[in-house]
């Protein structure tokens, strides 16, 4: 089973080549300008908590797969792997989007200026190719003046730019996933690349097959991936962006009861095996984007569709869905001899056909118990002012969202269950930066709002005497809005840098997950009065000696009920369940030619699983190592790597379900996992 282990780590030893060294640390944040902002504002003069993650950290000796793997040293988020290709894993930036049941919420995703969060706030992370980022930002914190929908943040990923000379990369990976068997994951991927004059091209293909660690969560997907940079003149250049999925097979486990998940935590759910819970999707995406310079302004469009379907039974329901969703975003740029003014507007749609059948062992059953076409259309209209003044910076944006959601019931029954919502609110920020020559003082106040998503929506609870629940809109569950405060100190001392932020949030008719015994499996949302956010983050990293290097990170976050909204039980003082209190990141990484070995610590506090705190899954700490090295002949180059994840065994729930129905809050995670992997790489990838 094991027995490729000591050949790979003997031609490891024996290469020759130093690996590539460079990961955060060794960006100059303080000469880099942040898209993510929606205008060029050096980092040193952004008064907003900022990370930037880059290809090295994204890539090398990883499986690729998963947002966890790049994202576990920024501080402030939280990425939970499920273990659930069905579900997707869970982002939460400042404990927002821990609500989400699948896929992500309350944080914009993008990638090369294309939003892959549609127009009601949900994001599906299936067309992200991870084996061609280039570099990841994330901007912590409050982004609806800037982006709309949008409470936790934004992520936005760029795809790696393509050298002069063409250049290729083959790669291959094998884990056991915790299960002893070394083939039960395995993702191959291959990626080419070059530049034309004024033009380059970049397309990419991986294939995944995994069983996973846990009975009954087997996939299969195919990932396309290509960008396509015309530099049409001096002054502009067009982005072509395409990306499809293929995802035939994704099978869900469940959650577990506390007995269960300790007993054999890699068990799945009776009902869940029983009913061939999982799902199947297909999605393309296209997206234009036209960005224009001239001496004193920019100009940047962007036009994007996605069209997607997704076959889904599910313990309680065999759910047939086919959306259609796009945009465009237009901005203008204005640069100043004072200030540079930017102003623009998002215009997004989305048209998702849907319908709910009785699910019999994974056939759908009988007439639709749900047909409805659901729409949501949306404008935002933006405007964003940055002054320097010496070392003085602020910033201050204003934004007005408008959305209005629509259902057509057409099963053609009484009562007719069609009717609409319209959601608007006005966001805004307001942020000043002091920058000295080595560090960075910055401060803002800024507002947010966020809607329910058509899924959160269309979910009404059953009424008293109903066996499940009626179609259309839940027209009690209302929009969360919050209000935050942040203030920042960050600095770069050479090839050092560090960050210290503390923050408190004020969230109004928070959106919160909750499951009825009834309704097996389902998940339900209300507002709650109101919440309150509050945390420290820090990081630091840099070399310590010549050879070692080191990144750490340390996240405080306290979100507890201030009114829980509901009349039957008292909650208030509580912490808010699925957010650990207290998360520690620790990464080393030793350069010995020609071998680099990296050993990666995080701590998790323990967290609640209800709204009572009367369930609480346990901390953790995990251990990863990694070890890679790199031999070159010429323009060819051979990186192969050993990876050990959970190196100490250590039992852990990888993430918990919300207040879950018959006390199923439990997904664990996978003891001491075993991966392999090895990339031949060739022109300018060859010789990097």
């Amino acid at each position: 089973m094991r027995a490729g282990i000591g050949a790979l780590t003997a031609l490891m030893l024996a290469t020759s080549a130093r690996a590539q060294t460079q990961d955060t640390t060794r960006f100059r944040l303080d000469s880099l300008g942040i898209p993510i902002t929606r205008s060029f504002v050096p980092t040193a003069r952004a008064p907003f908590a900022l990370t930037i993650v880059s290809r090295e950290r994204i890539q090398d000796a990883r499986a690729n797969i998963g947002l966890d793997e790049s994202l576990s040293g920024v501080p402030g988020v939280l990425v939970n792997n499920r273990q659930n290709f069905s579900l997707g894993s869970r982002i939460a930036i400042r404990g927002m989007g821990a609500r989400a049941a699948f896929g992500v919420r309350g944080v914009r995703v993008l990638v090369d200026g294309i939003p892959l969060t549609i127009a009601d706030g949900q994001s599906n992370l299936n067309n992200l190719d991870l084996g061609s980022t280039g570099s990841i930002h994330v901007l912590r914190g409050p982004a609806s003046a800037l982006f709309g929908n949008a409470a936790g943040g934004v992520i936005s990923a760029q795809t790696q730019a393509a050298p002069d000379a063409l250049s290729s990369e083959a790669r291959l990976v094998v884990s056991d996933q915790g299960r002893d068997e070394l083939t039960r994951l395995t993702r191959g991927s291959f990626k080419i690349a070059q530049s034309f004059g004024n033009a380059d091209v970049l397309a990419s293909i991986s294939r995944l097959q995994a069983d996973g660690y846990r009975d009954h969560s087997r996939t299969r997907q195919t990932l396309l991936n290509a960008k396509a940079r015309w530099d049409a003149s001096a002054a502009t250049r067009l982005t072509l962006v395409l990306n499809g999925f293929d995802g035939p097979l994704a099978e869900s486990p469940g959650s577990l009861p506390i007995d269960s998940a300790r007993l054999r935590p890699s068990m799945a759910w009776p009902s869940s095996v029983a009913q061939h819970a999982g799902e199947a999707t297909r999605q393309v995406q296209a997206g234009l984007r036209a960005v224009h310079r001239s001496p004193s302004m920019v100009s940047d469009v962007a036009i994007y569709g996605a069209h997607r379907t997704v076959d889904n039974p599910l313990p309680f329901a065999y759910i047939d869905l086919e959306r259609a969703a796009g945009g465009i975003r237009a901005s203008v740029e204005r640069t100043m001899t004072w200030a540079t003014l930017t102003a623009g507007v998002d215009a997004e749609a989305q048209r998702d056909d849907r319908r709910e059948y009785e699910n019999r062992a994974g056939v759908k059953f009988g007439a639709p118990r749900r047909d409805q076409l659901d729409g949501v259309t949306s404008i935002g209209p933006f405007v964003q002012l940055h002054a320097d003044r010496g070392a003085l910076g602020v910033t201050a944006g204003a934004r007005y969202d408008a959305l209005k959601f629509e259902s057509d019931d057409r099963r053609g029954v009484t009562p007719d269950r069609s009717g609409s919502r319209n959601m608007s609110a006005p966001s805004g920020t307001l942020g000043v930066s002091w920058t000295a020559a080595r560090f960075t003082l910055f401060a803002n106040v800024a507002s947010a709002f966020q809607t329910p998503t058509t899924t959160e929506l269309i979910n009404a609870p059953p009424a008293a005497g109903e066996s499940c629940c009626p179609a259309g809109f839940n027209n009690d569950l209302d929009p969360q809005r919050a209000v935050s405060a942040e203030t920042g100190i960050r600095g770069v001392r050479g090839l050092w840098r560090w960050e210290a932020v503390a923050y408190r949030m004020a969230v109004k008719d928070a959106l919160l997950q909750y499951q009825l015994a009834t309704v097996q499996g389902r998940d339900f949302f209300r507002n709650a009065g109101r919440t309150r956010h509050q945390g420290v983050e820090l990081s630091a990293g840099g070399t310590i000696v010549r050879n070692l290097s080191v990144n750490a990170a340390y996240t405080w976050t306290d979100v507890k009920f201030v009114d829980d909204g509901a009349t039957a039980n008292a909650f208030e003082g509580n912490l808010v369940p699925g957010i650990p209190p207290h998360h520690v990141y620790v990464g080393t990484t030793l350069h010995l030619e020609p071998v680099r070995i990296t050993a990666e610590v995080q701590h998790h506090a323990a967290q609640f699983g209800n709204d009572a705190n009367l369930v609480r899954a346990d901390a953790y700490t995990l251990i990863d190592i990694r070890l890679q090295a790199a031999a070159a002949w010429g323009r060819t180059r051979l990186s192969p790597f050993i990876a050990f994840e959970n190196v100490l065994d250590d039992p852990y729930t990888a993430s918990i379900t919300v207040n879950a129905a018959g006390a199923r809050y439990f997904e664990p995670g996978p003891g001491r996992v075993l991966m392999l992997g090895a990339s031949i790489s060739t022109g300018a990838w060859g010789s990097r």
